[in-house]
């Protein structure tokens, strides 16, 4: 059964925005931590609270689903999203900021799972697994938000920046989201199907569900650490100034993006559990080395700090660009309803905002912020580990 081209129009571009919804204030850390007169540790406390909160959502998440479909479900995150972004765009103090990015985190979440479950969808109605080339889109839009706020720096304010790219990413959604498959497969098999997902069981699917999320979790720690701590890093520890301190966050969305549409294709060639092992691997040992190299030598040569940041920033992109997709299709092939897994899949998922900036704050604080950026670095490698008990497909 094929699909419209209207309809594979419209995934891409939900999967393009999704992360424009995600990351439109990332290139604005650095101005919103200096505007909310908050230390590093405080920030990564921050975006702890934000992380706790989207994973208490996840039971209302997938009811959301199954209530409005995946389809509907987006017309009710879109005002959430747009309402969290002028909060983040404008306030000055603490408890509104985080406000605003739970109400940011709960729209992109209930987003994240909606078109997911789009692309199971698409999978199984027609066969064709796309979600290697759809994650791919989805970080272009990541790459195009960090561009575009870099190349409008001094342009826009943050709080213009901010609430107007949402504003933008909203009407993108309420423009495309009825192309959309309208019926949702729910999936699962057996009585299970009909069962309520447990998160704790001595199940095969529930057992492989835990080993995918150790597995996303540190991935997911890596990724973000990079969005939420690559800018600080290379402007307050390697003093590289403005815009070229958004360099860490772009070059490795490049390496993410690049490596997600060569996924398909590698993993038909050196088999998929390979690819995803070695690449992880080879880019947390790239990565580590990049960042230790910088941090026991003078930055007294900005072109060769920024050759370095690239290389290894590149390559931790590389590494982590082939998870999230394969481990996801991984998953779908549970015996438990698409939805119920996707949402509870990214709200344990959700717990590496609330372990990974708070403890990479924490450490910043007692050595330093170049230090605790080995802890996704491990993460990463501990990925390579994981790659092959979490990408055994269920029969």
């Amino acid at each position: 059964m094929a699909v419209s081209k209207k309809t594979m129009f419209s995934l891409r571009v939900s999967f393009f925005t999704l992360s424009i919804i995600y990351s439109v204030y990332a290139p604005r850390i650095p101005e919103l931590k200096d505007r909310l007169h908050v230390s590093v540790p405080t920030l990564g406390v921050i975006f702890m609270i934000t992380g706790l909160a989207g994973a208490l959502t996840s039971k209302l998440v997938a009811r959301i689903i199954t209530w409005l479909t995946s389809r509907r479900s987006i017309l009710f995150a879109i005002p959430v999203a747009f309402l969290g972004s002028l909060i983040v765009g404008n306030t000055f103090r603490v408890p509104f900021f985080i406000a605003g990015l739970i109400m940011m985190s709960f729209s992109g979440f209930l987003i994240n799972t909606a078109i997911n479950t789009q692309s199971n969808n698409l999978r199984a109605t027609t066969g064709d697994n796309q979600l290697n080339n759809l994650s791919a889109i989805s970080n272009l839009g990541a790459l195009f938000a960090m561009v575009l706020g870099s190349i409008f720096l001094k342009v826009f304010t943050t709080t213009q920046y901010i609430v107007g790219l949402e504003i933008i990413a909203c009407a993108i959604y309420l423009l495309t989201y009825h192309n959309l498959i309208p019926t949702d497969v729910i999936g699962g098999k057996g009585e299970k199907a009909k069962s309520k997902f447990p998160w704790f069981k001595r199940d095969r699917d529930i057992i492989q569900f835990w080993i995918i999320v150790v597995a996303l979790f540190a991935s997911t720690t890596a990724e973000f650490s990079v969005s939420d701590w690559g800018a600080i890093l290379s402007r307050d520890s390697y003093a590289v100034k403005a815009p070229l301190y958004l360099i860490p966050f772009i070059v490795f969305q490049s390496g993410v993006v690049l490596s997600r549409f060569l996924t398909t294709k590698l993993s038909e060639k050196y088999g998929e559990v390979a690819y995803v092992r070695y690449s992880a691997i080879a880019a947390s040992i790239i990565w580590g080395s990049s960042i230790q190299i910088l941090a026991h030598t003078k930055q007294t040569h900005q072109v060769l700090t920024i050759i370095i940041l690239i290389v290894g920033f590149f390559a931790a992109g590389c590494g982590v660009g082939p998870v999230w997709p394969t481990m996801l299709t991984s998953a779908a092939k549970s015996h438990y309803p698409t939805p119920a897994v996707y949402a509870r899949l990214f709200a344990a998922v959700s717990l590496a905002f609330v372990f990974g900036p708070g403890i990479i704050g924490y450490v910043s604080k007692v050595t330093s912020l170049s230090n605790s950026l080995m802890i996704p670095v491990v993460a990463l490698f501990i990925v390579g580990i994981f790659a092959r008990k979490s990408l055994e497909h269920q029969a």
